[in-house]
């Protein structure tokens, strides 16, 4: 599948061509294990700890970024936690914001 892109270059020509999505699937993952362990960097050692700190638990993926194809492999190659994905991420954020809601009591405890 290709989309018709037009741009202008430093000259102020018009360039012409058609996007590839296998193109763009291609730059997206070849940079998403860097944004990821960059974003990863700051969080430190001291939080990853803390999340698999409890036998069993680790990160559940939820939201669009649960519906990105083997992204929860390179979460849990970069972490070494365990990673899993909602059964339907979209419908997961939904419903835990109903929750959260439900108990705002609770979510004033926790906040930090």
């Amino acid at each position: 599948m290709a989309v018709p892109l037009a741009c202008l270059n430093l000259f102020g020509k018009l360039l012409l061509a058609d996007l590839k999505l296998a193109h763009l699937c291609n730059a997206f993952h070849a940079l998403l294990p860097v944004h990821l362990r960059q974003g990863l960097q700051p969080v430190g050692n001291r939080t990853v700890v803390k999340l698999g700190a409890r036998e069993g638990e680790g990160i559940v993926l939820a939201g669009g970024g649960g519906l990105l194809r083997g992204i929860d492999l390179l979460l849990k190659e970069e972490t070494g936690l365990p990673v899993t994905v909602a059964e339907d991420p979209l419908s997961a954020v939904v419903m835990g914001t109903g929750k959260v809601l439900d108990e705002l009591d609770l979510l004033g405890k926790l906040a930090v």
